[in-house]
């Protein structure tokens, strides 16, 4: 599963589905350095 929040905003089970894309994001060929991978398996 990937998420595509901050980390530090939206860690928490119940903002699984939380994206905060307010300036996070690098240019699109940098890449995004803030999505990230969570287990959903013990939500």
């Amino acid at each position: 599963m990937t998420r595509g929040g901050d980390h530090q905003y939206d860690n928490r089970p119940e903002t699984l589905t939380a994206s905060h894309r307010n300036g996070f994001s690098n240019e699109s060929s940098q890449g995004h350095r803030q999505i990230g991978l969570r287990c959903a398996a013990g939500a």
